[in-house]
Order: C-alpha cells, then sequence, then structure tokens
C-alpha cells in the first residue's frame, strides 16, 4: 500500500502562529516555539517508511530547503476545505493519506505507526485532543467536513458524523498558555521526544 503523511502548517512568523500563546510568550516567542514544534514534528515522521509533504498556508521554499521536503500550498476557506483538497491531491497519488498537526511535538511515533498500520487494513483514523480537536486524520477516500465546526469542542464529533474512524490513543496539541505547563512537564521527562522544543523551553 503506497501511504503519504502531509503535516498542515504555516511559515513560522512573530503574529502569523500561535497567537494565543503570545501573552505568555511574547510574538516572538510564540513564533520561535511554533518553529521548534514544527521541527520535531518533521524529524519524527521523517523517520517513518511513507513519504512526507509540508503543506503551508503560503509558499516558502526556505522551510522546503531546511526540511528537504516537498512544500505544498494549502487551498480553500477553511480548514475543512483545505484539507479535503489536500486529500484529494494526495489520494490521487497514494493508496491512503495521514494529516497531522504542527502543534504536537511529544506525540509519540508509535501513534502514527498505529494509524498507518490500521489504514493498511482498510480503516480510518482520528486520533483525538483533550480539547474536542483532533491531532491527525487518516483516510483512503476523501472525507467531507462539512458541517465541521472548528476551532471548537465540537470538531471530533462533528467529523465523525460524516467520517467512520477508529480513535487513536488521545494526545495534546500546544494551544493555550496551559498546555505550556503539559508540554514543559513532559519534556523534562523525556526531552527526547522533542529536542528542538525542549531546548527551546530550557532556554526561556
Amino acid at each position: 500500500m503506497s501511504l503519504a503523511i502531509a503535516i498542515f502548517g504555516k511559515v513560522p512568523a512573530p503574529g502569523k502562529v500561535k497567537t494565543r500563546l503570545a501573552p505568555a510568550l511574547g510574538e516572538e516567542g510564540a513564533a520561535a516555539l511554533y518553529d521548534a514544534m514544527l521541527a520535531d514534528t518533521v524529524l519524527k515522521i521523517r523517520s517513518l517508511a511513507a513519504p512526507l509533504e509540508l503543506w503551508l498556508t503560503e509558499e516558502s521554499p526556505a522551510l522546503s530547503e531546511r526540511f528537504d521536503v516537498q512544500v505544498r500550498v494549502q487551498r480553500g476557506g477553511d480548514l475543512g476545505a483545505r484539507m479535503t483538497h489536500a486529500f484529494e491531491t494526495l489520494l490521487a497519488e497514494h493508496d491512503a493519506a495521514i494529516i497531522v498537526g504542527s502543534d504536537i511535538p511529544t506525540l509519540p511515533t508509535h501513534q502514527i505507526q498505529s494509524a498507518m498500520t490500521k489504514l493498511a487494513s482498510g480503516e480510518n483514523v482520528l486520533g483525538p485532543t483533550r480539547d474536542g480537536g483532533y491531532y491527525l486524520i487518516g483516510a483512503r477516500t476523501p472525507p467531507s467536513f462539512a458541517d465541521v465546526r472548528w476551532s471548537t469542542e465540537h470538531a471530533l464529533a462533528d467529523t465523525q458524523a460524516t467520517f467512520s474512524a477508529t480513535l487513536l490513543d488521545p494526545w495534546f496539541d500546544v494551544d493555550i498558555p496551559p498546555d505550556l505547563v503539559i508540554l514543559r512537564a513532559h519534556l523534562q521527562l523525556w526531552p527526547e521526544l522533542a529536542p528542538n522544543t525542549a531546548k527551546l523551553l530550557a532556554r526561556m
């Protein structure tokens, strides 16, 4: 089975990424944290036996060169439309595809491997987050996201209403200042899960 993994993200820039973390870190600090998390996500997925692409909201030759990865531009009015476009593109070239977020730096590699295994057996997958969203979605046909209430506690449930999928183990993403407390504690115990992020937080 041919399977591709796409990281959905943005070009790290002050005031453009992780704006809800700016009160705690400042715009420069939030951008630096996002950059480190993105780097760790690329590093983690690159260790897997699957083609990797970086899907950004704008072109970035610099990130393409830095990570040595193909960069594609997201197309669509909201997150659902952008993911639909990505799945349609990826599934025209592969049997299955996974989209992961760029703010889950400590996600264990085995959870992505579990998603790959389930997709190989014909199952769709969703990786839930504690805030009602999800950090990963994998499919063999393009899902519909028409009625999903994004950035709310209903995003996962709304997706499940039209998308039959096996749930992976839950994990946390990093969106708001309380998430930083969890992230710091996690990386103090296991810095190897996200070395770039761990080094940055140790300096902050």
